[in-house]
């Protein structure tokens, strides 16, 4: 039995992508990036609106998306997204998704204009960077993006984060269990 390809393996999913970039043509400012190109991504790589905060305050910064996940441990969120408007060049804006990736706690950031995506990595407060791709990249291979923003594979980032974090729980509890029985640790 043929079962069809999943959507995002499709050409008319590429197809989709393309369109959905190209509307950075159209675009004049942040907003307006964020509502014509940044949320239909995000709703082609699964998300749906309940899973996308759009100017989220943390503390006196205001995120202006924030894409959550249903697991929580030890994260709850999984990407922030910082937009610039197409004209502005976002070469010297890293710090500022830098920032927001800190006070959120989100795996990944992602900083646009619609012309330039660069993918941020927060590695227990280490920022890296993934890489930077221009619209040209993405038309010829989407999953550039896709392959770690596409909400199944957040789901499977967020499991794999949830597994590790219950066992490193587990192995504190245990030892915390061995000292209580310890009589020379107990005497301190």
């Amino acid at each position: 039995m043929n079962h069809p390809a999943p959507l995002h393996q499709t050409e008319a999913f590429r197809a989709a992508f393309q369109t959905t970039l190209d509307r950075v043509a159209d675009c004049r400012t942040e907003k307006e990036l964020e509502d014509r190109v940044i949320l239909p991504l995000l709703a082609l790589l699964g998300y749906d609106e309940a899973a996308i905060g759009r100017q989220v305050k943390f503390g006196t910064k205001r995120l202006d998306i924030l894409v959550q996940s249903e697991r929580s441990a030890p994260y709850r969120h999984y990407l922030v997204i910082e937009a610039k408007a197409p004209k502005q060049s976002i070469a010297h804006s890293s710090w500022q998704l830098r920032q927001y990736l800190l006070i959120s706690g989100s795996i990944f950031g992602l900083l646009t204009n619609g012309h330039t995506f660069r993918l941020l990595y927060n590695y227990g407060g280490a920022i890296e960077c993934l890489g930077e791709f221009e619209r040209a990249d993405l038309y010829r291979d989407y999953r550039l993006l896709g392959s770690l923003l596409w909400q199944r594979n957040c789901d499977r980032v967020m499991a794999a984060f949830e597994e590790s974090h219950h066992q490193v729980h587990d192995r504190l509890v245990r030892a915390i269990a061995r000292l209580a029985h310890d009589p020379k640790v107990m005497s301190l």
